[in-house]
């Protein structure tokens, strides 16, 4: 998994529910990367094939226009998984 990737990651765990635009300005990536992670990482990829399934998008209960992005119940397990090494150090 890129660097990238894993730090969307990282910042939809900790920051759930919340948009696009938003976690482009929590990463300061550009909205067009952080479009192509949560599709990379969503039910299924740019390309058509099956994606990471890490990731779920909501439509937002304020804007019809905006999804919400949350982690999907395997994302949530990774998160859980890698936290758990993580402090066994």
């Amino acid at each position: 998994m890129p660097l990238h990737q894993v730090i969307v990651m990282l910042t939809v765990a900790l920051n759930e529910g919340k948009s696009l635009k938003k976690y482009s300005e929590l990463t300061d990536f550009p909205p067009s990367t952080i479009s192509r992670t949560f599709l990379d990482c969503g039910p299924k990829m740019r390309s058509g094939e099956a994606g990471l399934g890490l990731l779920e998008a909501r439509p937002s209960a304020h804007s019809l226009r905006e999804h919400e992005t949350f982690l999907s119940e395997e994302g949530t397990k990774l998160m859980h998984s890698i936290a758990k090494k993580l402090s066994k150090r």
